[in-house]
């Protein structure tokens, strides 16, 4: 902030330009002499610095370069000048800066089941070590099921990303009709066992699965990798995904997106009452992906982060019955 500009006329005003302070100024004023250029006031150095420590989305740095050493101001301290224990620098009120948090993309927290049915209005409990996560939660439903609601006990507003419903008909489990939900929220503060709850509209069983986790070194403003081929969907089997059948042990069904910046990638199945995508149980190795859930053999949670952008994901599962897929990539802040 460049303060050349004279004294303060209030300051010199008010006391004649006699020595400072007097009983006929403000007592919050600048001083003068050779560092009272300032044509501010104490005031409006505060309500600035208040006004910068509050912006939003993002906070304004600042520092404020008063003065040094010139001796002839005064009550200026030779050494330290205004940031003296007593000098106008040391007396403003701020918001200190708290360590930034880890800019790598990852996983910083999954969610717990809080929910001691097989199948029941389904609940997690997410704990979180960071700042400013990005909070996914994706479920899975049946019968036509919508979700009317996605709540914490923390005021996260979760907004719906996508649903996606099966097109393809598959014998036996529950037919061709689940849905695949993702919801997300940002957390600027860490979770302590934040309790997320899904809410379906139809009783008895028809929310099937969900799995909540918190991402890291996001981009907060512009969550989701903006290229075309995100968010991808496929019904399993078909000629959009491939045949996988568990009974056979046979195909692979997949999914691909393209990448425009680097990116979390997760990727979502939906299970025709199966073992998991890949040949493990009860968690399944989907070839450069890691397993986050898999859950009551109808609904799993993948996820790869990629290093580097315009890159090329495929999410191959195989082994099960998948009924439909969804990969969809969060991007790196």
């Amino acid at each position: 902030m460049n303060t050349e500009g004279g004294a303060d006329p209030q300051r010199t005003n008010c006391s004649g330009g006699v020595s400072l302070p007097s009983s006929q100024c403000a007592p919050d004023q600048v001083q003068v002499g050779s560092a009272g250029y300032s044509n501010t006031t104490f005031h409006f150095i505060q309500a600035l610095t208040s006004l910068y420590d509050s912006n939003s989305p993002q906070r304004i740095n600042w520092l404020w370069w008063p003065m040094g050493s010139w001796t002839d101001t005064p009550l200026a301290e030779p050494r330290y000048g205004a940031l003296s224990s007593d000098g106008w620098g040391s007396l403003l009120q701020h918001q200190p800066v708290p360590p930034p948090n880890d800019p790598s993309l990852g996983l910083d927290g999954i969610g717990t089941n809080n929910c001691q049915q097989q199948f029941c209005q389904q609940s997690q409990l997410l704990t979180t070590t960071q700042s400013n996560d990005v909070i996914v939660v994706v479920a899975e439903t049946s019968g036509g099921t919508n979700i009317t609601s996605v709540t914490d006990n923390n005021g996260l507003t979760f907004t719906e990303r996508i649903s996606y419903t099966s097109q393809t008909e598959v014998s036996g489990g529950f037919g061709g009709n689940q849905t695949l939900w993702e919801y997300y929220a940002i957390a600027p503060s860490p979770l302590n066992s934040d309790n997320i709850t899904v809410v379906g509209d139809k009783c008895c069983y028809s929310v099937l699965g969900m799995q909540t986790f918190a991402i890291s070194g996001a981009n907060t403003v512009n969550v989701f990798d903006p290229n075309p081929s995100i968010p991808a969907t496929v019904s399993c089997p078909g000629t959009g995904c491939g045949n996988c059948t568990a009974n056979f042990r046979q195909g692979t069904c997949s999914a691909f997106i393209q990448t425009s910046t680097i990116d979390f990638v997760v990727a979502s199945t939906a299970i025709n009452d199966a073992g998991p995508c890949g040949p493990s149980y009860p968690n399944g190795q989907a070839p450069g992906f890691t397993n986050i859930t898999n859950q009551n053999g109808r609904f799993e949670v993948d996820y790869t982060i990629t290093t580097t952008s315009q890159t090329t994901v495929e999410f191959d599962c195989n082994g099960t019955d998948a009924m439909a897929i969804v990969v969809d990539a969060i991007a790196s802040g």
